[in-house]
């Protein structure tokens, strides 16, 4: 599978969701399913629209998995806040244990952490 940013800072994400079973929802169309859920085989490039209310300026794509880094503007202060969103499967989701998602699930980083890069593996 694959993701492409346009100039707005949409992400589309496309390519086989299929297999293996397990990654099915790396391309994060739909919400939490089980293992056995059915599997969606997006070939063409679809929007993240779960991603809308954020401008994403790097994603990467594992095995099973898919991250990305989002800014957005704080409604209290007008500051660039930086954001990290997971999905897919079998991916460690920052809470100590493996976890399925089918749509993006964030990462809660330290208050006065400012990510500017990640990297899927």
């Amino acid at each position: 599978h694959s993701g492409v940013i346009s100039a707005d800072g949409s992400l589309y994400t496309f390519g086989k969701d299929a297999l293996p079973a397990m990654a099915a929802g790396r391309l994060g169309h739909h919400g939490y399913q089980s293992p056995a859920a059915v599997r969606d085989d997006r070939m063409p490039p679809t929007r993240m629209t779960a991603l809308a209310s954020t401008h994403v300026v790097c994603v990467s794509c594992g095995a099973d998995h898919t991250a990305a880094l989002c800014t957005r503007r704080c409604s209290v202060s007008g500051e660039e806040e930086s954001q990290v969103f997971v999905w897919g499967a079998l991916m460690e989701a920052g809470e100590g244990g493996f976890s399925k998602y089918t749509r993006p699930a964030e990462i809660q980083l330290d208050p006065e952490a400012k990510a500017r890069q990640l990297a899927a593996g």
